[in-house]
């Protein structure tokens, strides 16, 4: 029998093909990115089932538009009559651990054997508010960049928990499908140290 792969979903949240250098955009260098574009495929004629988040993560983790599941909004909860990849690769033997921002809140939970959502105390919970709290009321995380250093960003915390998490994933001994959400608003080539007041 075939060893099955090991499979990583990294996902940027927020961010359009466009506003990459993978795709052509000399503004937004991503060298990580383009690295893994080079070394796998990249997609040229793709696109987003929903202008908006959660209608398009629910597609993802149903396969199915958001007509059918019928979450239009990001109000709207997943159904229940409707198998979840991570629920569908479980019960193929594989363990499920997903790190970041995935919905859970949306009924977009079921099948992990592992969760750490954004708001979960301490690293990522903190990163996740600083990058919530700024900008416009209600809507700082739509509202540019942050000033921080990467490893004072959400993305930099998500990443280690990944990291330490990896370890307990393969101690299972079974494939994995690790899903990484990274949301975050501060690129490695603008970067600027906090300013101290």
């Amino acid at each position: 029998m075939k060893e099955r792969p090991n499979i990583v979903y990294l996902m940027t949240d927020q961010q359009k093909a466009s506003a990459t250098s993978v795709y052509g955009n000399p503004f937004v260098p991503c060298p990580f990115m383009d690295k893994m574009a080079e070394q796998g495929l990249a997609f040229r004629d793709t696109y987003a089932a929903a202008s908006i988040c959660t209608p398009s993560r629910a597609s993802v983790m149903t396969g199915v538009h958001p007509l059918v599941h019928q979450v239009t909004c990001h109000q709207n909860r997943a159904p229940f009559n409707l198998d979840q990849l991570p629920e569908l690769l479980a019960a193929s033997g594989y363990y499920t651990a997903v790190v970041g921002h995935h919905e859970y809140d949306r009924d977009l939970d079921r099948g992990w054997h592992h969760q750490t959502n954004m708001w979960t105390r301490g690293p990522i919970g903190t990163t996740a508010e600083f990058l919530y709290g700024h900008g416009r009321a209600g809507y700082g995380w739509a509202s540019g960049p942050l000033e921080c250093t990467a490893e004072e960003g959400h993305a930099y915390a998500v990443a280690t928990r990944v990291i330490h998490q990896l370890d307990s994933i393969q101690a299972s001994g079974a494939p994995f499908f690790l899903q990484c959400p990274f949301w975050n608003r501060i690129l490695p080539s603008t970067l600027r140290p906090l300013t101290t007041s």
